[in-house]
């Protein structure tokens, strides 16, 4: 496959077992996945090359017992 027609996805979150799932989903369907354990480095990695796609996932994020 040539590089320049594959999606390349950037999965973002508190453990890359949070996206094991979807990432051998999308790598079965042509998509290089890369993983970011937090904002800053994903920031980085943004700024360091292209993806067409992001997602994020942070289980610890909202979980909290504030109210309101």
């Amino acid at each position: 496959m040539d590089d320049s027609n594959m999606i390349r996805v950037l999965l973002v979150g508190d453990s890359p077992r949070l996206f094991f799932f979807y990432q051998k989903h999308l790598e079965r369907n042509g998509c290089e996945c890369e993983f970011a354990q937090c904002q800053r480095v994903a920031w980085e990695m943004l700024g360091q090359r292209q993806f067409d796609l992001v997602l994020s996932l942070h289980t610890s994020r909202g979980t909290g017992s504030h109210d309101g």
